[in-house]
């Protein structure tokens, strides 16, 4: 499994979150930014049309009542244009339009949009209906494809206009007020903010690198100490389970040359003893009481030393030794069908590894047997492709509900751990119908 880098993840991720904060602040800043700009702008809007709209009052009121309700045909007044042209003089006034009841511009400082209809602006229903009325129309950086319009960055205010406070109201008074200095000045501080909040950020984002780059450097130290354990404790097992193996062979070295044929040889001597004593051939009761119990301990000790490790194994071989096993299995499990396929010869197998599968064959056979779940088992021993492979198939019945199979689990742990420190894999496959297959394999 390849080594997780956490200096490369952690550097790709903060920094493209570094560029989403940033890109955050600035959307953050640009929406307060103009909502600030549209409420003081708005609120400056009108005191600027109140103020202008206050010494042209009086004509304009006189002009409004004069065109009353007509919709075509208006005459312009020379001195109340000349008045509202001195109006926007020396400010941010930019065009003044003068609306009458029915939403027809009589006036518009721009001569092409008197006569136009604008009774559905919202601007001119608010203020026909006595309210005072403010819009911005800001035109966004952002929206670059956006078509630039004249209208971009004003604000504008709709005025009623009456003869007197408790009068009707004769029409509206619009201004339309710039603000491009204002939003030159935003964007200005929109850039200055995000600048400084990227600085800001890419200062934490290397000071955090350095604490992650020597995190990582204390976890490789840690990890290379835990490898070094790790391999120390491989090689210790391995070590433990070869001397494992070594004591077994001399103890059963020991029992099968020593303690066996010495009892042969006191069977030899009571047998000869009792034929010198006159006893005949069948002996006496006694006698021959104990040349069967001597006898028997010379089977027990022959098959404690063959169960501590089977002398055939060294001396003819692995599939030698496996179909014994096997034959040996099936007196004691009559029930049990097991099958053994080996097409391997043993001479191509060292010792060691020898050892390691007879192991891995005996443990999960013996495990799979004494569940008593299981009618068949089908073991093949072959080498295919400078591999060396061990499989023993099985259809045993699922544990009952409810029930764990730790029996199971803790063989195929074993069976694993035993082939890793010999340099080999276990896996496990599972059949639909029931039952498992433990494979196990080692280069040739």
């Amino acid at each position: 499994m390849p080594r997780f880098r956490i200096l490369r993840y952690f550097s790709l991720t903060s920094f493209a979150f570094v560029i989403a904060a940033a890109l955050a602040l600035s959307l953050i800043y640009r929406y307060v930014a103009i909502a600030n700009l549209i409420h003081l702008g708005e609120r400056a809007n009108i005191t600027l049309a109140q103020m202008a709209l206050n010494p042209l009052h009086p004509r304009l009121v006189a002009f409004l009542t004069a065109i009353g309700n007509e919709t075509t045909g208006f005459q312009r007044d020379k001195i109340l244009e000349q008045a509202l042209l001195q109006a926007m003089h020396d400010t941010a006034v930019q065009r003044i339009k003068v609306y009458n009841r029915e939403g027809i511009v009589v006036y518009s400082t721009k001569s092409e949009q008197i006569g136009g209809e604008q009774e559905n602006n919202g601007g001119f229903r608010a203020a026909i209906e006595g309210h005072i009325a403010s819009k911005l129309i800001y035109r966004d950086t952002f929206n670059v494809f956006d078509q630039t319009t004249e209208d971009d960055n004003l604000i504008q205010t709709y005025l009623p206009v009456r003869a007197a406070p408790d009068k009707p109201i004769l029409g509206v008074f619009e201004v339309y007020t710039g603000v491009s200095e204002m939003v030159v000045e935003v964007e200005r501080a929109e850039i200055t903010i995000v600048v400084g909040a990227v600085a800001v950020l890419l200062l934490l984002y290397g000071a955090m690198l350095v604490i992650v780059r020597r995190t990582e450097a204390i976890i490789d130290r840690q990890e290379a100490i835990i490898r070094e354990r790790t391999h120390t404790l491989e090689m210790l097992a391995a070590k433990l389970l070869t001397a494992q193996e070594s004591e077994k062979k001399r103890i059963a070295g020991g029992l099968h040359e020593g303690i066996a044929q010495t009892l042969a040889a006191v069977k030899i001597h009571l047998e000869a003893a009792m034929a010198r004593s006159g006893a005949g051939a069948n002996g006496t009761p006694d006698g021959l009481a104990l040349v069967g119990m001597v006898q028997k301990a010379i089977q027990e000790v022959r098959a404690l030393a063959t169960e501590l490790r089977p002398s055939s194994l060294d001396d003819l071989g692995l599939t030698a030794t496996m179909d014994w096993y096997c034959r040996q299995s099936r007196m004691a499990h009559p029930e049990l069908q097991l099958d053994l396929r080996a097409d391997i010869d043993s001479a191509d197998i060292s010792a060691s590894l020898a050892t390691v599968i007879y192991r891995i064959f005996q443990d999960a056979v013996e495990a799979i047997a004494k569940s008593g779940r299981t009618s068949r088992i089908d073991v093949t021993l072959a080498q295919r492709a400078g591999t060396v492979m061990l499989t023993v198939d099985d259809d045993s019945l699922p544990a009952a509900a409810g029930e764990p199979d730790n029996e199971r689990r803790i063989m195929l742990a074993a069976l694993r751990e035993r082939a890793t420190l010999s340099g080999g894999t276990v896996t496990v496959e599972e059949h639909r119908q029931g039952g498992q297959a433990i494979h196990a394999s080692w280069p040739a």
